[in-house]
Parts: C-alpha cells; structure tokens; sequence
C-alpha cells in the first residue's frame, strides 16, 4: 500500500540516503548485485518517492513478476471456493511483552516460521492455569501474519488478512495449556489476501512501495487455525489441578450457595477487603463458560467464575483469589465447587501461589 507523501519539495532529503546515493528507476532492471535507494520523480509535481531492492539472483522485481503471482493468487481462492482454508502452525514462539503504559495488562508477541502476531490478555496469564481459564482471558489475537505457505516463494510472501479490523475477538479455543506449551485453533474468515516481493523495502525519506511490489486481493475466506506455540518462560511449572496451587473450600464454609447472577455468588469474597477503610485494593473478575466440569455435570450450563483481591491490607497475605464452578438452574446460579488460593507475604517463594494458609 502507499503511505501519505508531504506535499512539500523533498529533493534535497534524498541526499542523504543509507548508502550516500541515489539512483534511477530503472536500475532496478540492470543491476540487481548491490543495495539502493530508487528514486521516483512524478511528472505531475516536484514530489520524490523512494524505495530499496535488496541483492537478489533469479527474477527482477517488474510487473509482469506481479501479474503472475497475483493470477496464481487468485487461481488459489477460487480453489478455496467454499471451503476452509486448515493451515497448521508449529514450531512458533512466544515471548511476554512488557509495556506499563499498554492498555491492555499483558500482551504474548509469537513469531516463527514467517508467522509474526501478538496476543493480548485481560488479565496476566501464569503456568497454574488451565487452557480454559487461559482461553476465557484472550482479548484479541492480531490478525496480520498469518502466512500462505501455499503462494509465499523465495521471493514473495503472502498472507491472509482483516480489512475492517486488525484483531481476531471470536472463534478462538485454547486447546491446550501445560508445561510451556500453549495449542490454539482458530475459526475466522479473512477478507483479503495480500503478497509483498521479499527484496522490496520502503526508502526514506518517506516510506513507499512501487506497484510491482505488491498484490492486494479483496475477497473473503474460512479458515480454521492451528498453532502450537511454546511459551519458555512458563516451561515446567505446576497446573491448577496440583493441590498446591489450590485448596478446596467445604460446603459448610460457603458465603453463598446461590445468587442472580455470577458475579453477586461471587463478588462476596472480595466485599471484606474493599469495604476496608485503609489500603487500596484491586479486584478482577472472570467468568465463562465450561464444559470441563465433574461428569455428573456434563448436561448443565456451567460457568467457572474467579474473583482476584490484590493489595490485601493484611500482614500476612498479599493476594488472594477464589474460583468457584457455578450451575445455572431456573433463572438462578448455584455454587457447586469453591476454591481457594493465596500469595503470602511471608512465603519462600514470594509471589508465588499457594494452597496453604499465610501465617
């Protein structure tokens, strides 16, 4: 695509090039051995485009290059037809993006094997979770980058893409979670499907592309995801089911045993610290849908709720947090498990979660 050129004379900035100099267009065609910067003068007004083409054997970059992936990608959506395009993506990795001003509280970048996009979290992800409470925490997934090995080449690659938005908010199912290791399926429909030639990068002084660089197609298509992605730093640690982690709560001890809504069976676990009159407490809520439940709630509607306190105005504890599996039955929810699970300020392990009482 073209970016916006300043309307003002640019000549001069062209002196001042990666490499010292400028060349003609039409060296592109005559000299592929060394990098350059390609300037483009229009014949309408004084403004300059500029671009690179990077060292390259095999075919020049031209638009009859162009012509032919294009009808080579189009010759592929039309075998898509009605079906769904079923890529799988392995061997892809996942590193945390730390950014205290980013809106969102935790964001995965994952990149690997030309796939390059970014998860974004309402709530930080840990190795205690499970692939549902990490599934009912996905905002977004960046929808750019997701690679067609089927058209992409030495020379071009190609991806499917979003043209009314740039992220994924639905269809996403987490299909495991454990030990590093993060599996995703994914249902969408892209709209377009764009190519770029590899060797052709934007110059300065403003960025540009000619339009023998690049394909852009508009037309939707299914697709169903696959992606394995390892996550290093979450490798080898415990999962919620290690008693550890969690301690059940009995019947006996319940606030509540049913309420209207998820949130007010649940909210009462954090209604003692925010009625506190010293401390600054913070409290997230999740809740969702599952059918990870007990078998003999297979048939029901069940939800698994998590109501998160941190800033505890206590000596010995620093956060706490209790999930409780909740059952919808004639209008109203019922509390069938509870559980808890603390972070102590006196642990061995600061920071870390527990089952055991703070002392």
């Amino acid at each position: 695509m073209r970016f916006p050129i300043n309307r003002t004379s640019i000549a001069a900035a062209l002196l001042c090039v990666t490499l010292g100099f400028t060349v003609p267009a039409y060296a592109a065609q005559t000299d592929p051995n060394i990098p350059f910067e390609v300037a483009e003068r229009s014949e309408r007004d004084t403004l300059t485009r500029s671009y690179a083409i990077h060292p390259h054997d095999g075919r020049e970059p031209s638009g009859a290059y162009k012509r032919e992936t294009e009808a080579k990608a189009a010759a592929w959506l039309t075998q898509i037809g009605s079906n769904k395009w079923q890529p799988d993506f392995a061997g892809l990795t996942g590193e945390f993006e730390a950014n205290p001003f980013a809106p969102l509280p935790q964001y995965l970048r994952v990149f690997g094997g030309n796939v390059s996009f970014t998860i974004g979290f309402d709530q930080k992800i840990n190795a205690n979770m499970s692939a549902a409470e990490v599934e009912g925490l996905i905002n977004y997934i960046g929808a750019d980058g997701f690679s067609i090995s089927a058209l992409s080449s030495e020379d071009w690659k190609c991806d499917a893409r979003l043209l009314r938005s740039p992220h994924i908010t639905r269809g996403i199912r987490v299909t495991k979670f454990k030990d590093g290791a993060l599996g995703l399926k994914i249902g969408t429909e892209f709209s377009a499907l764009a190519c770029q030639d590899r060797r052709v990068t934007s110059g300065l002084p403003y960025p540009t592309l000619p339009d023998f660089s690049y394909v852009s197609l508009a037309q939707a298509f299914a697709a169903d995801l696959t992606l394995e992605i390892a996550i290093p730093t979450l490798k080898g640690a415990v999962t919620t089911t290690n008693p550890a982690i969690w301690r059940k709560i009995n019947h006996e001890a319940w606030r509540l045993a049913r309420a209207p809504s998820v949130f007010e069976l649940m909210s009462i676990y954090a209604d003692g610290h925010l009625n506190a009159a010293e401390g600054r407490p913070a409290v997230t809520f999740n809740a969702y849908r599952t059918d990870d439940v007990p078998e003999g709630f297979k048939d029901h509607h069940m939800v698994l709720a998590t109501i998160t306190t941190f800033g505890i105005l206590d000596d010995s504890i620093e956060a706490e947090r209790w999930s409780g599996l909740a059952r919808l039955h004639d209008g109203k929810w019922y509390l069938e498990r509870l559980y808890l699970s603390q972070k102590c300020k006196r642990s061995p392990e600061p920071g870390a979660w527990t089952s055991s009482p703070c002392n």
